[in-house]
């Protein structure tokens, strides 16, 4: 019986961990700049992502600073997506 409450907690910490995620990954895509700045610091920061969204995540916060005119994190950002795209592609 335990054993059951144990697997049935994980599921349910597992579910709300991925449905945290997928509205942090629906956010840092969205055009309202300050949360998807928000949402992309904590996808990059988590460093549970893959090389490839890792990628999308700075990109995304990128653009997002564009936007706003912040142009130096604008730089910082996309200098970096820039470097993973060489590591991605070797």
């Amino acid at each position: 019986m335990r054993a059951i409450a144990v697997v049935v907690l994980a599921l349910l910490l597992s579910s709300a961990a991925f449905a945290n995620s997928k509205k942090d990954w629906d956010d840092c895509a969205s055009n309202d700049d300050d949360p998807a700045i928000a949402a992309c610091t904590r996808i990059i920061t988590q460093g549970k992502e893959s090389r490839a969204n890792l990628w999308m995540a700075y990109g995304n916060r990128g653009e997002a600073y564009i936007r706003k005119g912040d142009y130096d994190h604008a730089l910082a950002d996309l200098g970096l997506r820039l470097d993973r795209d060489v590591a991605i592609r070797s």
